[in-house]
């Protein structure tokens, strides 16, 4: 299962997954189209 499937399991558009996640509409479709892959968070808070 992949972010695309998911998302739309949980009935997401990309814009309302990005605000929930705190990321652009963009670097949802871009995760989505495997153009960009998620990273962890630092613990000092830098991404």
């Amino acid at each position: 299962m992949n972010i695309n499937q998911i998302r739309k399991e949980m009935g997401f558009s990309q814009q309302e997954l990005a605000g929930w996640l705190g990321l652009s509409r963009t670097q949802v479709a871009d995760f989505e189209n495997g153009q960009r892959c998620p990273t962890r968070p630092r613990a000092n808070g830098q991404g």
